[in-house]
């Protein structure tokens, strides 16, 4: 039996080409539009012929095995509301204001799964699978009344493919795979979870529909949760001998096709057809609440982590503080959804040392997924590794309407080289470097630890450090050269020594002046070599320090009695 949760009486009937009569929208009972629909299939295999069928008297146009189902004796004389629609999924997909499902919301649900075509029946037990083609149609005694032409008509339409149609109906008690999807509905349990739309899906659907319908937020609103109905399509270029075929290769399958109301539909890998169009029947309908907002909220931030990736494009580690750019991650099955409008970046309610600064938002959707990139800046505090936490919400509603629901991938880390540079204090300036009067340059020793706290394999390259120094109030940007670095063991660790050069012009200080202090900062990044990645340059947290140049002393005034004692007047 078919892998689609089935509890109809279905059977499938294959007729000459010709186009059926407008569908009666008016209600009547179920077996009143069974026997005209079989009357009518009869009428159209007959091709040119079909004044000349009549049902017998006193007979039915329904097969036998159809007219003696379970089914049908016990709904024979049900009130039943016609839809020329294009699936019964678009009755659970419409919404009512009220319990009775009178009022009807002019919006419908858009859900994922109405392209997929498959309606939740439940009670397998009871189901069965009928065909019936032209010719059993007419060789069914005591029936139809009918002549040679018609009965040569209805073999044709069997058998040629140019010519044949088919008519598939099913039925049975159908439930809501919206509610099937939100898992409110205890018989679908057992179901496959390949047959029953995923939570996630079904949620964000909802979320997306009062997003673009925001005036019945706030409202009490239904949803069919169960039908018992038919449906039938009419499909043409699909011959019985096909569709038993198709039930010796790979089962019988219902339904065999899409249930689109028109377009091509492939029965299986060789047999292609077309519908033409598609009529549902029903009664004995049962509503549900649809939930609200803030039940939505709990829906989709409890399953969306099996929807949502890793976050892609980050660097295998990080040695600077620069702009990561081109980060991202998918959501899967988002839908309607995936719009650029509704989704922002929640700023975090703290932020940890290490955790980078997310900016940049971009939604891109990718057929039914949708992937949203960003940017992120490392911390200038360097630690082991480099945190890029993120989340997005969309906000729906206003004032005590009002409601959020925050999507966050994976928290991800990335190993940081910057961790390994330890300064050293010994070797660093611990006091202001002086400048004396005529020179325009200072000498100044720093030292660094290189510490592999993660056993990255990072060591000393070897390589002279790059190195740029700023000072406040200068006229002239400096000229840095980073001199000979040396490298050596200290306790264990790698420490790289290296002295800088730095040249720059001052302003000039009047003899007898006061002392001149600029605040200087050094930046720049040292070689270090890696097992998986070889040399990198790694950049060092700026390190501050003052520069002092000294004034020279005031002349010395000579003393006018030693001037008149020298023979001055």
């Amino acid at each position: 039996m078919s892998k689609f949760l089935i509890a109809a009486t279905v059977f499938i009937c294959v007729f000459v080409s010709g186009e059926a009569n407008a569908e009666d929208t008016n209600s009547k009972s179920l077996n009143q539009w069974m026997e005209g629909e079989f009357l009518k299939f009869a009428r159209t295999c007959a091709g040119n012929e079909a004044d000349k069928v009549k049902v017998g008297e006193g007979e039915t146009a329904i097969p036998l095995q159809i007219a003696e189902s379970n089914l049908l004796i016990a709904n024979r004389d049900k009130s039943v509301s016609i839809e020329p629609i294009d699936s019964e999924i678009v009755l659970f997909s419409e919404v009512f204001e009220d319990a009775e499902l009178t009022k009807k919301v002019q919006s419908q649900l858009v859900t994922p799964w109405i392209a997929e075509g498959r309606p939740i029946i439940f009670d397998r037990s009871s189901s069965a699978v009928f065909l019936e083609d032209c010719v059993s149609v007419f060789r069914t005694e005591g029936r139809f009344k009918f002549n040679f032409g018609a009965l040569k008509s209805a073999v044709r339409g069997a058998f040629e493919k140019d010519l044949a149609q088919t008519q598939l109906l099913f039925g049975g008690r159908l439930q809501s795979p919206v509610l099937a999807g939100l898992r409110e509905l205890p018989t679908t349990q057992s179901a496959e979870s390949s047959e029953i739309p995923g939570l996630f899906p079904t949620a964000i659907s909802i979320w997306d529909w009062y997003r673009r319908n925001e005036e019945q937020i706030g409202k009490k609103l239904w949803v069919r949760r169960e039908l018992s109905g038919f449906s039938r399509r009419q499909i043409s270029n699909l011959t019985y001998q096909s569709l038993l075929d198709a039930a010796a290769r790979v089962g019988i399958s219902i339904p065999l096709i899409s249930t689109s109301a028109k377009g091509k539909v492939k029965v299986n890998r060789e047999i292609d057809a077309e519908i033409r169009n598609y009529t549902v029947v029903y009664w004995d309908e049962v509503g549900a609440r649809l939930p609200d907002p803030s039940d939505l909220v709990e829906l989709i931030e409890g399953d969306v982590s099996k929807y949502t990736s890793k976050i892609s494009g980050l660097p295998e580690a990080i040695a600077d503080g620069e702009l990561l750019q081109g980060l991202s991650f998918t959501v899967r099955d988002v839908g309607s959804a995936c719009n650029g409008s509704i989704w922002q970046l929640v700023p975090p309610s703290s932020v940890s040392k290490n955790a980078a600064i997310v900016s940049g938002l971009g939604v891109r959707p990718e057929g039914n997924d949708c992937t949203f990139s960003f940017d992120a800046t490392p911390s200038a505090e360097a630690s082991s590794t480099s945190v890029v936490r993120l989340a997005i919400e969309s906000s729906i509603g206003e004032g005590a309407n009002a409601v959020a629901v925050v999507i966050a991938p994976p928290v991800a880390e990335v190993a940081d080289y910057r961790a390994a540079l330890s300064l050293s204090r010994k070797a660093s300036p611990g006091r202001p470097i002086e400048v004396a009067t005529d020179q325009t340059s200072f000498n100044a020793k720093f030292a660094f630890f290189v510490n592999d706290r993660k056993d990255w394999g990072i060591k000393s390259s070897g390589h002279l450090p790059d190195l740029q120094v700023q000072c406040s109030d200068l006229a002239d940007e400096p000229i840095t050269n980073g001199t000979g670095a040396t490298v050596r063991e200290v306790s264990g660790f790698t420490q790289l020594e290296f002295e800088m050069n730095s040249t720059f012009t001052v302003p000039d200080i009047a003899p007898g002046g006061n002392d001149k202090t600029f605040s200087c900062v050094m930046s720049g990044s040292v070689g270090l070599s890696t097992f998986s990645e070889g040399v990198r340059a790694v950049r060092f947290k700026p390190i501050p320090f003052d520069v002092v140049k000294k004034a020279s002393a005031a002349p010395i005034q000579a003393n006018p009695s030693d001037a008149a004692a020298n023979g001055g007047t």
